[in-house]
């Protein structure tokens, strides 16, 4: 599925005319994470906006996620809804690199660091190639 209209399009217009090509799809989404009761909480879905407080954390009602969605954005590289009811996705590092590539519209790799849903970044883990570590004082 295209999720361009997450972070390429302005939500925008003018300033004060939301985008329809941006609104359209965040309903969808917004109906996508409602019909997924194991992941609401009274009728509120987290809100996967970019503020501090939301960032998948909080939950909101609709029309709250609805308006933080259009003032503040997605949290950053939010592409698998695993906090709305999507299953989870993995992508192995060349199609990290397509896929970033294409959403960026360019040719830069993908980031040497993965971000989860709620925006944090980590570093993936270093792999000792050189096997168990070897303890000096082993006199065997």
């Amino acid at each position: 599925m295209d999720r361009s209209w997450m972070y390429n399009i302005d939500r925008l217009i003018k300033g004060h005319i939301i985008n329809p090509n941006f609104e359209r799809p965040l309903l969808k989404f917004i109906t996508f994470a409602l019909s997924k009761p194991r992941f609401t909480d009274r009728g509120n879905i987290r809100c996967p906006c970019n503020r501090p407080k939301c960032r998948n954390k909080s939950f909101q009602d609709p029309e709250t996620v609805k308006v933080h969605m259009i003032t503040e954005g997605f949290v950053p590289h939010y592409y698998n809804w695993v906090h709305h009811g999507e299953p989870h996705f993995s992508l192995t590092r060349q199609s990290q690199y397509n896929y970033y590539s294409h959403m960026a519209g360019s040719s830069t790799a993908a980031p040497e660091y993965a971000y989860d849903s709620c925006g944090n970044h980590h570093k993936p883990p270093e792999i000792d190639v050189s096997g168990p570590e070897l303890n000096a004082y082993d006199t065997r």
